[in-house]
């Protein structure tokens, strides 16, 4: 195939989403790093340069993309700060990030009353049945019960029965223990508190965006720092009935949006006086991107760290987790590539519409937004390396290799391998058209 002619990119509002969870940011860190020295050297040089306008990602990958956004073009390379220096200024305690989850007052609170209201209701339960039945038809009723005899035959010491069932599996629940297996040690929080806070109150520079879940509901919650949002964006943002929440992030919010079941437990916030209780934003999608688009993305370049591509059948149990992974974190995001790839149809056909055709506003405000996947096959922008990349080094012990300096400051290098050659790969598909047969990944539907 022909390269596509070159086009114009004033026009061009292109944004970054990394996709990944704790085991991959010395990777992502890496890589940034890589498109920082790109920049760098384009700058002396007066080549093109990688220019992002916003991001998003989940919890994890915040702080990189923060460092990197503040200064694209820096001198200086990402690696202390990230991978050194944020972890010397932690005290001794706070380095140990994840503890038992009986450390949370709030699990210990959650769990004593329920507790209680379950004794209670099995309680209730109990005197009811014993009001409706005597011993000897209690016994009568169970082995009619248990022979799936017709319920209009027992009637109320059937429903006694049936709540008493019901009031006993819920008091068993409680022996599972307190909700969750790890949690936030709360000496690293503390620890973080201050220098997490100084990073979320700047207003100025590139928008980054996270997301977060409400337990109670599933509603999806914007988090974002840096420059805020117009206010026709914050209003897209939020949805025409404005039944998601936008929110300035705060050091509360950030480890409360990484909460991920069934590890951690949801953590409460308070939102405008009233606590709300919420788990991972990537449950919903990671990384969010709507919240892009909203804000007037053309290009989004999505980094994966979960693999795409097809696998052959799981052998042992981790390699079941980590293809549960993929699937948690690809299938919501397939999910708006989708409606992107959709909203590009209409977009790109409604100038064909027959003349005096009424067509509603939110029609007219298509536009079109092109995603560049290097961990897509079918993306125009697909790299062979990043896809062996993603096969070769990442799997489910990734997560637990960045557990001493040296084999962090490996995960950097090799990052930065790729990196280096992903910014190249990606400047030139930036810089070209997108041909027809590609560009798959446009449009959005407005709330």
């Amino acid at each position: 195939m022909k390269n596509p002619a070159k086009k114009d990119s004033k026009d061009k509002k292109i944004v970054l989403a990394i996709q990944g969870s704790f085991g991959h940011v010395d990777y992502a860190t890496g890589i940034l790093d890589a498109f920082r020295a790109h920049n760098f050297k384009a700058n002396k040089s007066g080549a093109a340069t990688l220019h992002i306008h916003a991001a998003s990602g989940c919890v994890e990958m915040l702080t990189p993309l923060a460092l990197y956004l503040a200064a694209q073009d820096a001198k200086e390379s990402m690696c202390d700060p990230v991978l050194v220096e944020c972890y010397r200024k932690l005290p001794l305690l706070a380095h140990i990030s994840l503890l038992p989850p009986s450390v949370r007052p709030d699990a210990w609170s959650n769990f004593l009353s329920g507790w209680f209201n379950s004794q209670q209701r099995w309680t209730e339960a109990l005197l009811k049945l014993a009001a409706h039945t005597s011993a000897k038809q209690l016994f009568k009723e169970s082995l009619e019960a248990s022979a799936n005899a017709p319920a209009a035959q027992h009637g109320d010491v059937s429903e006694a029965q049936a709540d008493m069932t019901t009031a006993t599996e819920d008091f068993i629940a409680y022996l599972s223990g307190l909700p969750g297996t790890i949690a936030f040690s709360p000496f690293l929080i503390t620890a973080k508190e201050a220098d997490l806070a100084k990073q979320f109150s700047a207003s100025t520079g590139p928008t980054i965006f996270t997301n977060a879940t409400r337990a109670d509901n599933f509603d999806e919650t914007y988090l974002y720092f840096g420059s805020d949002p117009s206010p026709a964006e914050q209003q897209a943002l939020r949805g025409a009935a404005n039944r998601r929440q936008l929110l300035r992030l705060t050091p509360e919010y950030f480890f409360a949006s990484g909460a991920r079941p069934p590890y951690i437990a949801p953590m409460p916030v308070t939102v405008d006086g009233k606590v709300q209780h919420w788990m991972e934003g990537a449950m919903r999608c990671n990384p969010p991107l709507a919240p892009l688009i909203d804000v007037g993305a053309t290009h989004i370049v999505l980094l994966r760290f979960f693999a795409k591509e097809e696998r052959a059948r799981t052998h042992n149990s981790a390699e079941l987790n980590e293809r549960f992974l993929d699937a948690m974190f690809n299938i919501p995001l397939q999910g708006e590539i989708e409606s992107i790839k959709l909203n590009n149809h209409i977009a790109a056909n409604k100038q064909h519409l027959p003349a005096g055709a009424t067509l509603p506003e939110k029609l007219r405000q298509r536009r079109s937004i092109t995603i560049l996947d290097p961990a897509d096959r079918d993306n125009y922008a697909y790299s062979p390396a990043f896809a062996k990349f993603l096969r070769r080094d990442l799997n489910f012990m990734s997560h637990y290799a960045n557990v001493t300096p040296q084999l962090r400051a490996q995960m950097f290098e090799q990052g930065f391998k790729i990196g280096t050659t992903l910014i190249e790969q990606l400047q030139q598909k930036l810089e070209n058209a997108i041909p027809p047969e590609y560009d798959q990944c446009s449009g959005y539907i407005p709330d």
